[in-house]
């Protein structure tokens, strides 16, 4: 018998989750996943964001925060961001909520897969162009 391939969701984050240092609020507001996986809403520009990363160049920007719900509970959850500077990432149980960088919303886009034992589900790709990217200072 086959085991069952795993799946899973994008759900909306807790609005009281560690994003490392940062309120969520503080990060996006209306953030939505529609079921074609689009993500649209409001990326505030953010400065000193430390605990995101200890390069200077990376603690400024854009951030968006996703968590993800794997059916069954147990599967791995990892994420790629196109045009990113890192390739794929396991996601850390329990909480497997991921910051994303976002500089370009055009080009960069969220490709999700889920894997338990041996069995990957098929990448899921979310489009990020339907987000609103705050000017410095806005």
């Amino acid at each position: 018998m086959t085991p069952a391939t795993p799946s899973g969701e994008l759900i909306d984050p807790d609005p009281e989750i560690d994003t490392f240092g940062k309120p969520l609020s503080e990060l996006q507001s209306g953030i939505t996943i529609s079921k074609d996986h689009k993500i649209t809403g409001t990326l505030h520009y953010v400065t000193g964001y430390t605990g995101f990363s200890s390069l200077p160049e990376e603690q400024s920007g854009h951030y968006l925060v996703t968590h993800y719900k794997p059916n069954p509970e147990n599967a791995d959850v990892m994420v790629y961001k196109t045009n990113g500077t890192v390739g794929w990432k396991t996601l850390g149980k329990p909480d497997l909520t991921l910051v994303s960088r976002i500089t370009d919303k055009m080009t960069q886009k969220l490709q999700v897969k889920y894997k338990l034992g041996d069995v990957e589900s098929e990448i899921i790709e979310y489009d990020l162009s339907g987000l609103t990217l705050e000017l410095a200072g806005d």
